[in-house]
């Protein structure tokens, strides 16, 4: 008859003991001896519920595969199909986008301009001048490396340099096709320095000379005007302020640059003009299709529409009288009103001739005749 183990706490921390104590026995002499620890341990039997999951893993990666290598010709089709429709569809956009861009579409009229976010025909004529800006650049560029290599490396006998003397007094070189641009900016720069130098402004004049400037400014303008004949309104003359208004229109007095700046004028009148027109337009659209979406709504709702009579077209709101007809006599009463309600203020300060005590009196009276009724003392208190 086998003896039953009869197993307690003690003896379960006992067995933990000893348990650990052979394995750390063990470590210590598998190192001594340079043997793996996992070639001292026996490899044991899986578990089972590790068995079940493995055999679980391999059926469902065998059925994914499974899955993904059977596709229907069907599905692939279907898939092509709208490949091949997002492809075609974003071209048909990219197409759109580069005719709008470049400013050659149809599409961007007075009607469907609203429908676009993005103003196509400016961005167009930027980048038109853009381009152009560009290659303007580099053929300018181009022209002058070409002009730097050669007179670099084969310098022109007309090209030679020349001396010259600045309005300093400075004796100076330069090419001699530079010659007359180096002279005319010379030439400003010595009139701007002379206009500098005596200007009216200077504190360094004496009276005297600014009476000399301002009379030899009298003589110009005298001639200018002898010139001129009889002087106009915008000729103003000693710099006299005087304000034309906003309307004004400074037309030049040279026949051919007055008929040029009448033409300008006449242009941005008439799109001014188509500007209104469009404006116009617009809103009577938008006027329309509000009113679609309105009728919708009513439909949608139940709703019955307001009856118009035969021949109107819509209500016309303008036509119903406002109740403040009758305003010059309803403002009268309301005045007459006022000024019944209006009480005059009485001071409690005693006036000329009056004593405190009278004044207390009076403005006491004041107020008691001023209070509600409702509001006063019984009437008994009085009678004594």
């Amino acid at each position: 008859m086998s003896k039953k183990v009869q197993g307690n706490v003690s003896s379960f921390f006992d067995l933990k003991a000893e348990l650990l104590k052979k394995k750390d026995i063990l470590k210590g002499q598998s190192a001594q001896a340079g043997v793996s620890s996992a070639a001292v341990y026996v490899k044991g039997k899986p578990v089972l519920a590790e068995k079940r999951r493995a055999i679980r893993e391999a059926k469902e990666a065998q059925k994914n595969a499974k899955s993904i290598a059977v596709v229907s010709d069907a599905e692939q089709q279907e898939l092509q199909r709208q490949l091949a429709k997002s492809k075609q569809t974003l071209e048909a956009k990219a197409a759109l986008y580069d005719r709008l861009r470049s400013g050659r579409a149809k599409e961007l009229d007075e009607e469907n301009q609203p429908i676009y976010l993005v103003n196509f025909s400016k961005n167009a004529h930027d980048e038109i001048d853009e381009i152009s800006s560009e290659d303007e650049a580099e053929n300018g560029f181009g022209k002058k490396a070409s002009g730097a290599l050669s007179t670099s490396a084969s310098p022109s006998r007309d090209d030679d340099i020349v001396e010259y003397t600045d309005c300093l007094g400075r004796t100076r070189t330069c090419h001699k096709s530079e010659l007359q641009n180096v002279l005319s900016a010379d030439k400003g720069l010595s009139m701007r320095s002379a206009a500098d130098s005596w200007s009216k402004d200077t504190e360094l004049m004496s009276e005297d000379m600014r009476r000399e400037l301002r009379r030899q400014e009298w003589e110009k303008e005298a001639e200018e005007a002898a010139e001129m004949g009889p002087i106009h309104f915008q000729h103003v003359m000693s710099n006299e302020p005087r304000t034309l208004g906003t309307a004004y229109y400074h037309f030049s007095l040279d026949e051919a640059t007055r008929q040029e700046q009448l033409k300008q004028l006449k242009e941005a009148s008439e799109q001014t003009k188509l500007q209104r027109e469009r404006n116009a337009r617009l809103k009577e659209r938008r006027k329309k299709l509000m009113n679609e979406r309105l009728r919708k709504v009513m439909e949608r709702k139940n709703i019955s529409a307001p009856t118009l009579a035969e021949g109107e077209s819509e209500a016309d709101l303008t036509s119903i009288p406002l109740p403040l007809d009758n305003s010059e006599g309803q403002t009268e009463e309301k005045k007459e009103v006022e000024v019944l309600k209006k009480k005059r203020f009485v001071s409690p300060h005693p006036g000329d001739g009056e004593s405190m005590k009278e004044a207390t009196y009076r403005y006491m009276e004041k107020q008691r005749s001023d209070r509600n009724p409702e509001f006063a003392p019984p009437t008994f208190y009085y009678n004594n």
